[in-house]
């Protein structure tokens, strides 16, 4: 982390989610919280988040979505606690970011 130099994917203002290209790790910021991961786990978050909005929003769940939505961010001590509203704001910094992502790595290959 030390001499890495973050670009921007994507910042709303909810968040930002930023990539180094010296060391391919992720730092995003949501809110007042701050973390570096990897683009494993950001793509693995990613997934959680999809599956998520799938199961409240686009199956027959809707009628049943929950005034928080609770997501684990490590083992067992650790949780986000969410308005579907501030969970959609967090799943679009995400999903657009992971876009821009994609395009960077594109646009890499193509040098």
């Amino acid at each position: 982390m030390k001499n890495c130099q973050y670009k921007s994917l994507h910042h709303t203002s909810a968040g930002s989610i930023s990539h180094c290209s010296q060391c391919g790790n992720l730092k995003v910021r949501f809110g007042h919280l701050m973390s570096f991961i990897s683009e494993d786990a950001f793509k693995l978050i990613l997934n959680d988040f999809n599956q998520r909005r799938a199961f409240y929003y686009e199956d027959d769940n809707a009628q049943s979505a929950p005034e928080r939505i609770i997501i684990c961010l490590n083992k067992n001590n650790l949780f986000l606690n969410l308005s579907p509203e501030e969970f959609d704001d967090l799943y679009d910094l995400f999903d657009i970011a992971n876009h821009m992502l994609e395009v960077n790595t594109c646009l890499n290959i193509s040098e």
